[in-house]
């Protein structure tokens, strides 16, 4: 059995903002298009220490940070929407 760190707040913040580039952005026909498909990493590649898994939908880092970015396609002019969630650790009230 594989032991886990708990995500730092730090991770999750590179998660948000790994969403931003993951969720649908609008192409020129102002119709969404997914980037990232729920499933799997297909068509994103991944660099540097770490790696992320895709758990419930989510992408998740696992041991460490890295960079991934999306290589199917150029995405420029778009708007970004994101869906994010924060574990019970992170949650303030």
């Amino acid at each position: 059995m594989i032991r886990r760190e708990p995500p730092t707040r730090y991770q999750y913040i590179v998660l948000v903002l790994l969403g931003l580039m993951a969720r649908p952005a609008v192409a020129q026909t102002d119709e969404w298009v997914q980037l990232f498909n729920g499933k799997d990493l297909s068509g994103w590649e991944q660099v540097g220490k770490g790696n992320f898994v895709v758990e419930d939908g989510m992408l998740k880092t696992v041991g460490g940070m890295g960079l991934l970015w999306y290589t199917r396609q150029k995405v420029e002019h778009s708007v970004v929407r994101v869906v994010f969630k924060l574990t019970h650790d992170q949650v303030v009230s």
